[in-house]
């Protein structure tokens, strides 16, 4: 017959999955994947699966494997469909907070055993190994505050955003699944009393304690990799942006000159014109006001007030006009709109460069009109808006996800991917096509 207080003690150790829920969500509250609010139900959905195992466990005790690995199933499933994260960020998360939790229930089943050795033979904690248990638990919450805060969602957002190693973060989830199967399997408080004496406890502890610090020391080694990546990213962007600035000041420069020689030779145009005049030879003043419109450029040279998009739109525009391709700019995007000049990189950058590159690789097939659409704008309701059409030769391909692979290398485009990332980071959303025959790349971002 199973006791009240085998049934109480059950369910308080389950509870311990209500601190590995607040752990995964936290670093998602903070990268704002989830709200608060969510963050609050699913604990408390949490907490109820934690009393419905705690019972099931103590009442059919051979439900135990099936319902721990169905409640882990459904828990990783659920959170997969209410967020925007990918699944492998995903169980990065949720292994490492299964991990941390575990090990702090191995410290806590190693303090009942040595206050207790009676109580190895039963499958839960005495009322001591139960405050141990919760006292750490909250100690470490508080403590661990600024990693599942700051750090971790740090790692995560550059991870989501970043240009490069996604090989490598398809199979970071492994090592927090590893070190937690090597707390399951390898540490574990042997159930005979007569096999555990103070060495045996303290060898325990100390594994414990070196697979913690080992994992703890690659977390803060993966935190300083991404903020030096992030570092060098901006500088380049830093870079590239003034590359561009410095190419639309040379451009500006030659207009200004170009003016003053046409302010120069004002006199000189004003008696030629006067001579076709005389001569009454319109066929000839036809002519040569033709040649003048050959040789004066009327392109804009501000395209809107924001200078970061301005000198973007400027450089893609002049690699595409180089090309002899037919463009079109409607760009309004005030100097001040709530997005930053690395977010302007990544979205008006990667967009405008993959539209250029597809001019070029059509140019070189032949055959194919050449032509740019840009609209930019910032509009009633707050709004960033980035609609750009450009020809393109060849096929558009996407995987079964729905997006968009690389014509430069196997694999999903990375400039895409980026451009995606942030627009969702944002609240919004990208979406890449073909449409009316032409390359259609859409972005829209809230600007709260």
């Amino acid at each position: 017959m199973v006791s009240f207080s085998n049934i109480f003690y059950s369910v308080c150790e389950q509870l311990m999955m209500v601190s590995s829920a607040y752990l995964t969500l936290t670093p998602l509250v903070a990268a704002e994947w989830i709200s608060r609010r969510t963050r609050v139900t699913f604990m408390l959905l949490v907490a109820a699966m934690g009393v419905t195992c705690g019972v099931m466990y103590e009442v059919l005790p051979e439900s135990k494997l099936p319902l721990f690995i169905l409640t882990s199933v459904v828990s990783i499933g659920v959170l997969i469909a209410v967020t925007r994260i990918r699944p492998y960020f995903l169980l990065y998360l949720f292994f490492t907070s299964e991990f941390f939790v575990y090990s702090l229930s191995t410290f806590a089943r190693v303090a009942d055993a040595f206050m207790y050795p009676e109580s190895l033979a039963a499958s839960h904690y005495t009322w001591f190994g139960e405050i141990v248990l919760w006292s750490s638990l909250v100690l470490f919450c508080a403590a661990s505050y600024s990693l599942f805060h700051d750090r971790i969602p740090y790692i995560l957002e550059n991870g989501v955003m970043g240009q490069s190693g996604r090989s490598f973060w398809h199979n970071a989830w492994l090592l927090p699944f590893m070190c937690y199967l090597v707390d399951v399997l390898a540490i574990d408080v042997p159930s005979d009393p007569s096999l555990v004496d103070g060495n045996v406890l303290f060898s325990l502890v100390f594994l414990q304690l070196v697979i913690m610090t080992l994992y703890l020391s690659i977390l803060g080694l993966e935190y300083y990799l991404m903020h030096s990546a992030k570092d060098a990213q901006e500088g380049l962007n830093r870079e590239h942006l003034l590359d561009m600035q410095l190419r639309q000041n040379t451009v500006m420069k030659e207009r200004i000159d170009q003016a003053r020689r046409a302010r120069h030779d004002l006199r000189h145009f004003r008696n030629t014109v006067a001579m076709y005049l005389r001569n009454d030879d319109p066929d000839g003043l036809k002519t040569y006001l033709g040649q003048l419109d050959e040789i004066t450029d009327d392109s804009p040279l501000i395209w809107c007030e924001n200078s970061i998009v301005n000198a973007i739109v400027g450089h893609y525009v002049s690699r595409a006009q180089a090309l002899g391709a037919e463009v079109q700019v409607h760009a309004q995007v005030p100097q001040e709109c709530g997005i930053t000049e690395a977010q302007f990189s990544v979205v008006v950058g990667n967009v405008l460069e993959n539209a250029v590159a597809a001019l070029e690789r059509a140019k070189e097939e032949g055959g194919i009109r050449l032509a740019l659409i840009i609209a930019i704008d910032v509009g009633v309701g707050r709004q960033f808006t980035l609609d750009v059409r450009n020809t393109y030769a060849g096929e558009i391909l996407k995987n079964g996800q729905g997006e968009l692979l690389s014509t430069k290398h196997e694999g999903t485009g990375v400039g895409t991917a980026s451009v995606t990332a942030v627009a969702e980071r944002m609240g919004g959303f990208a979406r890449f096509g073909n449409e009316g025959g032409m390359f259609r790349a859409y972005v829209l971002m809230p600007l709260g």
